[in-house]
C-alpha cells in the first residue's frame, strides 16, 4: 500500500527535515511504501526567499532611485545564496532515501491536474495549517487536489496558534469534514478543530515516535567540547538570548556554543559565544547529543531535548508560543519555560524516568491512531 504525504520537506529548518525523516520511518514501520509530494508554496520558493533579502529600507530607497535595477543585478546573486544555504537540507533527503514524488509541484493547479497516486493521502506534520506562514488557506496541505473517493487522513498536524477567527474556520471546515481521520501536534490544535464539529486526536510529534538511539544513529562523531558546554539554538536571536545564556553560563562554568546555517556577520557575533554553521542537518543531532545543557526557542529543538535527556531551558518565541507550551504540558516540564524574572535552575535534576513513562504512553497512543487511521494492523 502506497501513502501520499505532503508536509514541509522543502523549508530549510532543521525540525522540518528530521520530522519528515521521522513520519517516513513511522510509515514504514506499518508495512507502507512513502512519497513525499515535491511542493513549495509560493512564498517559500528560492526566489522568494531570495526577495526577503531586499526588505532593508535603504535597499528599497536605492531600488526607486535605479528604476529597479538594483534588484534585477541582485536577485540572481541572492538566489544562488539561497540555494547554497538548502543545499544541505535537499542533501539530506537524498542521502537518507526520503522518496519524492518524479514531479516537482508549484501550485494546486498542477496538483489537480496530475495528482500522485496513491493508496491513502496524508497531511503531514508541523504547521501546515498556519495561515499566517503560508499567506492564507494553503489548498495543497489540506489534500484539496486528492482524487474523489480516497482516504484522506492527518498525522500530528499543527495549526501554530492557539485560536483562529470565525471567518477562518468557515473556509477550513469544509475541507477538513473531507479527512476520515485527524491528529494534531498539539493540544491546541486538536480543540480548534473540535470546535468545528471535527473529530480530531492530539498525538506526538513524529521526531518523538522514534526513540534517543534510534536518533543517535544518524549522528556523526564531533571533536568532544574542551569544557561543559551550554548550546544555543535559538531562531529569534536578542539580547535577551545573549544575557540569559551568559547568565546561565556563568552560573555553572559552561562555555557558550550557538549553532546555525548562516555565516555569521562579524558585528553580529556576541562576545563569549562560539558560532558553529552548521555542514548537515545531522551535524545539528551530533550537537544535541553532546550538550551539557540547551536553551532554546524551538519546538522541535526542545523535543530532542526532551528525547536526549538533556537539560533545557525554552524561551518563549514572540509568534506562535503555544507549540512550546503545548509539548511542555504533555511531559509535565512547564516550569522549564522562561518567562522572565527568576528561571528555574537549567541543571536542576529532572526526572526522566517519569518523562519517558508519558512518552511511552503517548508513542503507544500516536501508533494506534495511525493503525487505525490507515486501517492496518501494525507490524512492529
Amino acid at each position: 500500500m502506497k501513502a501520499s504525504i505532503i508536509t514541509l520537506q522543502t523549508a530549510v529548518n532543521y525540525g522540518s527535515l528530521l520530522q519528515t525523516y521521522a513520519t517516513m520511518q513511522v510509515f514504514a514501520r506499518l508495512g507502507w511504501q512513502v512519497e513525499f509530494v515535491d511542493y513549495t508554496r509560493a512564498n517559500n520558493t528560492m526566489e522568494a526567499q531570495a526577495r526577503r533579502m531586499f526588505r532593508p529600507r535603504w535597499f528599497k530607497a536605492l531600488d526607486r532611485l535605479s528604476c529597479g535595477l538594483a534588484t534585477r543585478v541582485a536577485l540572481p546573486w541572492a538566489v544562488k545564496r539561497a540555494a547554497k544555504r538548502a543545499a544541505p537540507f535537499r542533501e539530506f533527503l537524498a542521502r537518507n532515501h526520503i522518496p519524492l514524488t518524479p514531479r516537482r509541484y508549484a501550485d494546486i493547479g498542477e496538483l489537480r491536474a496530475d495528482p500522485p497516486v496513491a493508496d491513502v493521502y496524508c497531511t503531514g506534520s508541523d504547521q501546515v495549517w498556519n495561515s499566517i506562514w503560508n499567506g492564507g488557506l494553503e489548498l495543497p496541505y489540506f489534500l484539496d487536489y486528492a482524487p474523489e473517493g480516497k482516504k484522506r487522513i492527518a498525522f500530528a498536524a499543527s495549526i501554530g496558534r492557539t485560536d483562529l477567527d470565525q471567518d477562518e474556520k468557515d473556509g477550513m471546515a469544509p475541507l477538513l469534514r473531507k479527512y476520515s481521520a485527524i491528529s494534531m501536534r498539539e493540544k491546541s490544535g486538536a480543540d480548534i478543530v473540535e470546535s468545528m464539529g471535527i473529530p480530531a486526536e492530539w498525538v506526538l510529534d513524529p521526531t518523538l515516535m522514534l526513540k534517543k538511539e534510534e536518533w543517535l544513529a544518524l549522528a556523526p562523531p564531533l571533536p568532544p567540547p574542551k569544557r561543559p558546554c551550554l548550546l544555543l539554538y535559538v531562531l529569534n536571536w536578542d539580547a535577551r538570548a545573549a544575557r540569559l545564556a551568559r547568565t546561565m553560563a556563568e552560573r555553572h562554568g559552561w562555555t557558550i556554543r550557538r549553532i546555525t546555517k548562516n555565516k555569521q556577520k562579524p558585528f553580529s557575533a556576541e562576545k563569549g559565544i562560539e558560532v558553529v554553521v552548521l555542514r548537515s542537518v545531522e551535524e545539528w543531532l551530533a550537537h544535541f547529543r553532546d550538550a551539557d545543557c540547551i536553551l532554546t526557542d524551538s519546538f522541535h529543538a526542545t523535543a530532542f531535548s526532551v528525547n536526549f535527556h538533556k537539560p533545557f531551558i525554552a524561551i518563549p518565541p514572540p509568534r506562535f508560543p503555544g507549540r512550546l507550551e503545548s509539548i511542555l504540558q504533555l511531559v509535565r516540564l512547564e516550569n522549564r519555560m522562561y518567562r522572565g524574572g527568576e528561571m528555574t535552575d537549567p541543571g536542576a535534576p529532572i526526572d526522566w524516568q517519569a518523562v519517558d513513562a508519558i512518552l511511552n504512553r503517548e508513542r503507544a497512543k500516536s501508533w494506534r491512531f495511525l493503525e487505525n487511521a490507515l486501517g492496518t494492523g501494525s507490524p512492529r
